[in-house]
């Protein structure tokens, strides 16, 4: 798995050959392996229901990377929905959305239950997780702008581009463990946000038109925040190291 609610984190690939698969509940048990920023949605939903996928593509010998690109396709169904939107198509996206994020789940198991995980392979899976996550929110703002009746220049482009740096820097650049601020961006970098705003776009949609403009906003604001944290908290953690460093070679306590 790979993509926050705003880019979710993957697990570092494990490199070799291709293993021997082991079998029954064995086998769903060793490839089950959570991630740290799993939330509620992923640990009580997705995972359960990918357990059965992995083990049947197991034994038909499907390629994890064929399995990240089914999820391609799911995604971009998803993300086409979302896209001048009605409330019973943002419906439908919604629920393409949770089959993309089942599949997800599905690639990662497989890859570490055959031995086939790579670096190509979590490239491609967090591609199609950021892909599929930025076309729906620019989804989202084409129809916000077609809804409210008025051009708002660059909407799309701010939102698919908060959404893409998020992505970029939780899967490649991700802050430093440690408290506070660092553990609160961490606990939204799965989908369980992902789920809330989507929810909320379709409420919206349906009953409140005018809110959406606002509601753009905050989510434009809200992913630039997310991943402009995630770039001071880096920052702020390479220049302790440096002068714990310049300390330590010095001999003066840091």
């Amino acid at each position: 798995m790979a993509t926050i609610g705003f880019g979710r984190i993957s697990a570092p690939p494990r490199m070799g050959g291709r293993t021997k698969r082991p079998a029954g509940r064995f086998m769903a048990a060793s490839a089950d392996q959570p991630d740290s920023v799993d939330g509620l949605t992923d640990t009580y939903v997705h995972r359960p229901c990918a357990r059965p996928l992995v083990r049947l593509l197991a034994r038909l010998a499907i390629t994890p990377n064929a399995v990240t690109l089914t999820g391609l396709l799911v995604g971009l169904m998803a993300a086409w929905q979302f896209w001048y939107a009605t409330p019973y198509s943002a419906l439908l996206g919604l629920l393409l959305y949770f089959v993309q994020a089942v599949v997800d789940h599905v690639d990662g198991a497989l890859a570490r239950l055959t031995g086939q995980a790579s670096r190509f392979g979590r490239w491609l899976d967090v591609s199609v997780d950021t892909v599929t996550d930025v076309l729906i929110f620019v989804g989202m703002a084409v129809t916000t702008a077609a809804r409210s009746g008025r051009l708002i220049v660059g909407l799309g482009a701010l939102v698919g581009s908060g959404i893409a740096l998020c992505s970029v820097f939780t899967n490649f650049f991700p802050p430093p463990a440690g408290r506070g601020v660092t553990r609160a961006t961490l606990r939204l970098s799965n989908r369980d946000p992902v789920y809330v705003i989507l929810l909320a776009f379709l409420l919206l949609l349906w009953k409140a038109e005018r809110l959406l403009p606002l509601f753009i906003w905050i989510l434009i604001i809200g992913s630039h925040a997310y991943w402009l944290t995630h770039l001071i908290q880096r920052t702020a953690a390479g220049r302790s190291r440096r002068r714990h460093g310049r300390s330590s070679s010095s001999g003066v306590p840091p």
